[in-house]
């Protein structure tokens, strides 16, 4: 698949997710948002992931590595310790 394509699949797995994500938190409210709404969260995620990915990339490549890994993580979480403490839980 060529690079658009798989943009697009990605950007649809996303779509789906926060749909997902956002029945199980609103579904004991009453509240309603449209196709639009979800639309426009899953743009705002996409560019924040790709952001980090960047972000984990320079990190790494700083360090002199090829591979991110959970240095890279911990130094991108830095100033969100509740987060940080979250990925040393689940390692």
């Amino acid at each position: 698949m060529n690079e658009d394509g798989d943009r697009a699949q990605l950007k649809a797995r996303l779509w789906v997710y926060v749909e997902t994500r956002l029945q199980q938190v609103l579904c004991s409210e009453d509240a309603k948002y449209t196709p639009r709404f979800i639309n426009s969260l899953m743009e705002l995620a996409y560019l924040q992931l790709g952001e980090m990915g960047s972000d984990l990339q320079a990190f790494a490549e700083h360090a002199g590595r090829d591979v991110v890994n959970e240095s890279d993580l911990m130094l991108y979480l830095r100033r969100q310790p509740e987060l940080q403490e979250q990925v040393r839980q689940n390692e």
